[in-house]
């Protein structure tokens, strides 16, 4: 559930955006999808994702600057 959030949310994106000259596109990622997370597979993988797909505008979309923002744990937070 976590996976399709992150991962549909940002394909629909693309796929509405189309061919419009896209300036920057970014993300707020998670270390997680670095490093892992016990128990939050789907959450580290989704987390990834974003950062791969940002990341390969440098031949998808060369223009477009990706940034990927890889939060860590927030105290107090959940």
């Amino acid at each position: 559930l976590v996976f399709d959030v992150k991962a549909d949310g940002w394909f629909h994106l693309l796929s509405a955006l189309g061919d419009l000259p896209l300036g920057a596109a970014v993300v707020f990622s998670s270390i997680a999808g670095r490093f892992g997370n016990d128990g939050q597979t789907d959450y580290s993988a989704a987390n990834d994702l974003l950062c791969k797909q940002v990341s390969a505008f440098r031949h998808s979309r060369p223009g477009t600057l990706g940034i990927a923002l890889d939060w860590t744990a927030w105290g107090g937070i959940g």
